[in-house]
């Protein structure tokens, strides 16, 4: 099974993935990356068994209990004088000669339908089953577009320190030239030094986040070998807040969310379970046919009987209360999510409005779109010392905060259309 998950990751790089043998390094687009979270994460394979599992319980409770089989009375040895000088016949050959014994073939039959009312309620287990399953690939599949923008976020905001950086450095190289000529004061260099090791040091602190974020995308795909993933991310086009209506997402929220419809079923199964708890109030009736040789008046006497419990002191009242009671509490739940869902979706909805005004203000800003362009001119005019370092530094530390602030927009606008798809329960209707 291994190598076969193995193989398939193989021919997947091979045929769809950019790699670097010397850097292993993936370069992976979103919608690859939940195709490969499809098919490869472990906790999605190990709960997709309850749904098996399930099938198997109600194949078990469509099942009649076993016939029960006794023999009684059984003497292993007579004597003459023990049966009066009378001789026992064997039942086949030689088998049972002078031998007295009694059997016994019994059947429990189930009467007011409470097999049927047992399988209905495996039946309703299984739905939650399936349904606790999408809730769980809901959540994970949210949490991996989550971890996907949030390295892509990081990804960027690396490329933009590495460019800063490499400005620095032409600059220091060009600094030291003029230094040693004389033409450039130590506290200049001094200065441009410091900044780069302040520069290197916050890039440092970016790649422990990019590490941790790398492993946790790794672990969500279930993947051990050494290798290091880069997001290609797509350029998608993000619905206007304007665009959605929150009555219409409030109602397809009810009809969506995995986590009511779980509670629905619960409701539901209670329901059942009250139906079958009546069902023990009557006893179930045990059939029995006996046979007893020489045991009696007949020498061979062959016999029917029918039992069953009596319900004097337990008609299971206790279980029927319980079940009843359940009942109306998880009714009772039912009401509550409905309200914390209707909530949560307006919630997400407000927060998602806000982060997508911020971002387009962001992206409309034209200075903003400019800042890799000013950032070569500044490094060259204060080369050509049209500038002073002053100015300078106080450009590279707005580029740095500007380029930061372009990005977490862009990440925030997208977790916050994903929390808003999650608290759905489905992807936004007129999301590209």
């Amino acid at each position: 099974m291994y190598m076969c998950r193995y193989l398939w990751i193989l021919l997947w790089v091979c045929f769809s993935f950019k790699i670097s043998a010397q850097q292993q390094v993936l370069q992976l687009k979103p919608e690859q990356i939940e195709a490969l979270f499809l098919k490869q994460n472990l906790e999605l394979v190990a709960r997709q068994l309850a749904i098996p599992m399930a099938d198997a319980v109600i194949e078990q409770a469509r099942l009649w209990n076993n016939p029960s089989f006794s023999l009684d009375g059984v003497n292993l040895w007579s004597s003459a004088g023990q049966r009066e000088g009378e001789t026992i016949p064997p039942l086949v050959g030689n088998f049972a000669r002078n031998t007295q014994f009694s059997a016994e073939l019994s059947q429990m039959i189930s009467v007011s339908g409470k097999r049927a009312k047992l399988v209905k309620m495996e039946q309703i287990s299984r739905e939650m089953a399936v349904v606790q399953f999408g809730l769980i690939l809901k959540g994970l599949k949210t949490e991996l577009r989550k971890t996907i923008t949030g390295l892509v976020y990081l990804q960027d905001y690396q490329r933009a320190l590495i460019r800063q950086q490499e400005s620095l450095e032409k600059l220091i190289a060009a600094s030291e030239k003029l230094h040693s000529r004389g033409n450039l004061s130590g506290n200049e260099l001094i200065r441009l030094q410091s900044a780069l090791l302040e520069m290197e040091n916050e890039m440092k602190e970016v790649r422990v986040e990019l590490n941790a974020a790398r492993k946790n995308l790794k672990n969500l795909l279930s993947i051990r070998e050494d290798l290091r993933i880069e997001v290609v991310p797509d350029q998608e086009p993000l619905p206007a807040p304007g665009a959605i209506d929150l009555t219409a997402i409030q109602g397809k929220a009810m009809e969506q969310r995995a986590d009511l419809g779980l509670q629905k079923l619960q409701t539901e199964y209670y329901r059942q379970s009250l139906r079958y708890e009546k069902s023990l109030r009557i006893p179930d009736l045990n059939l029995s046919v006996g046979y007893d040789r020489r045991g009696g008046v007949w020498r061979d006497f062959v016999g029917f009987g029918i039992g069953l419990d009596i319900p004097v002191f337990n008609r299971n009242q206790g279980a029927i209360k319980a079940a009843r009671l359940s009942q109306q509490q998880s009714e009772l739940l039912v009401n509550q999510q409905e309200a914390v869902i209707f909530n949560e979706v307006a919630e997400a909805y407000a927060n998602y409005t806000d982060v997508y005004a911020l971002y387009e203000r962001t992206v409309r800003t034209p200075v903003l779109s400019k800042l890799d362009e000013m950032l070569d001119v500044y490094t060259k005019n204060l080369m050509e010392k049209n500038i002073s370092m002053v100015e300078y530094m106080d450009f590279m530390e707005t580029y740095k905060n500007a380029k930061q602030a372009v990005l977490a927009a862009k990440r925030d606008v997208q977790l916050g259309l994903e929390e808003l798809s999650y608290t759905i329960g489905t992807e936004i209707i007129g999301k590209p």
